[in-house]
């Protein structure tokens, strides 16, 4: 994995992976942004799975996602890029079929972890008086302007194709959205259910990208290697648990990989699951923590002091619920991140994801006010050498500058802020 996601919190281990893509030249980059923004509202949908249980859906919408970031997609399921939105604006025939080319060729290049896709497309002001509902292929792939012109989108495009006019409100997006999220989720439990019903003790290796190379030429059916399948089996199985709305079971299959992965010696695969394990004891214990809280601390006043105010020291955590098991309590979750980052941290091609992985500890530290415990995972991030762009540096030190300004650690976050600017 050669690009960083410094925005990522725990949380995002639940989340499906939507790429918005803004396709073609027509559609202004404000509006864009606009109708981004309203999509992203939609981060949390609640659907009813064939047995009648509810199951919280979270989804993270993204700009931009490098296809090779899929490539982790069996070490870390939420990685994958599961749903495409394209959102485009045409004014003639010849630009709406540019736009559809540009959507089927996204499709092509995520095509080996996408599920579902939706184009959302703009037609001339005062097109249609409202919004149409199109499968490209069926006959009724038309859209028509009232007795003026008609355009029709290609036949080699097999999207569904949400007609707007730009200047309506589309009322029934957020509806749209939701069908589509539903689509996602159904294909998300069918590939969970299809690896539940595999035997553990013959399935296949998963590996990160990084790894295929050292299991050329190796006896498989060794008892080691087996307890090695099935430790990270049943670590994916938790990750497609966590996604789809079902964390009681996800905490039961990172504990049990856990074990598992101990037992071999897979440091790598035993670290996920052990950043898996907090990950979903975290979206039990602080369901609302969001992407960028913040608390204030009084300057060089240690944690605990007495003359900290009463409302800075807190929990944020909702109240522990005893009858989840293998649920980790609020300072577990911290030990075991880091455990999660030194077992990283023995693998050099891991670096980004131990980068990651001491951003989302931060932000768990921030969200219980632990300052002290948030820098030193901050810290971390300083000593750790990866080969990034400049643009990945400036936003490595901002990222770092915002925490430090969460934490009330003022001078270091200025200092970072500094190395950013140098960069420019």
């Amino acid at each position: 994995m050669s690009h960083p996601d410094y925005d990522q919190i725990s949380h995002d281990h639940a989340a499906l992976l939507i790429l918005v893509k803004h396709i073609g030249s027509q559609l202004k980059p404000k509006v864009f942004t606009k109708f981004f923004e309203r999509i992203a509202k939609l981060n949390e949908v609640k659907i009813t799975d064939s047995a009648g249980q509810v199951r919280n859906i979270l989804i993270r919408y993204i700009r931009e996602h490098p296809v090779e970031n899929n490539d982790w997609g069996d070490f870390q399921t939420h990685r994958r890029l599961i749903g495409l939105i394209s959102i485009g604006k045409y004014d003639s025939q010849v630009e709406l079929n540019e736009v559809c080319r540009v959507h089927e060729s996204l499709k092509v290049k995520y095509n080996a972890t996408l599920y579902d896709s939706r184009s959302i497309l703009f037609g001339p002001a005062k097109e249609a008086e409202s919004p149409i509902d199109r499968s490209s292929g069926s006959e009724e792939s038309e859209i028509k302007e009232a007795g003026i012109e008609k355009y029709t989108t290609p036949s080699n495009f097999k999207t569904r194709a949400l007609f707007y006019d730009e200047v309506s409100p589309c009322e029934d997006l957020e509806n749209q959205i939701t069908e589509f999220i539903n689509s996602l989720f159904w294909v998300l439990e069918s590939k969970r259910l299809e690896r539940s019903r595999e035997k553990l003790e013959r399935v296949s290796l998963l590996y990160a990208p990084f790894e295929k190379k050292d299991f050329v030429g190796l006896d498989m059916e060794s008892r080691q290697n087996k307890k090695r399948c099935t430790g990270r089996m049943t670590k994916h199985l938790g990750d497609l648990c966590l996604q789809a709305g079902l964390i009681t079971d996800s905490l039961q299959y990172y504990s049990n990989a856990a074990e598992v992965l101990k037992g071999v010696n897979d440091w790598l695969w035993l670290g996920a699951a052990y950043e898996g394990l907090s990950a979903a004891s975290a979206l039990v214990l602080y369901p609302n923590m969001q992407r960028n809280e913040s608390f204030q601390r009084i300057g060089s006043l240690p944690e605990g002091s007495p003359k900290k105010p009463i409302a800075e020291i807190q929990p944020t955590a909702a109240p522990v619920k005893k009858n989840i098991l293998n649920l980790l309590p609020p300072d577990d979750i911290s030990k075991r991140y880091r455990e999660a980052i030194i077992h990283y941290s023995k693998y050099q091609n891991a670096g980004i994801v131990e980068t990651e992985a001491s951003f989302k500890a931060a932000r768990i530290s921030v969200e219980q006010n632990h300052a002290l415990q948030a820098a030193s995972f901050l810290q971390n991030v300083v000593y750790i050498n990866l080969a990034l762009s400049e643009q990945e540096k400036i936003q490595r030190f901002e990222t770092l500058a915002h925490l430090y300004t969460q934490i009330g650690f003022n001078r270091k976050a200025a200092f970072c802020l500094r190395l950013a600017a140098t960069r420019y």
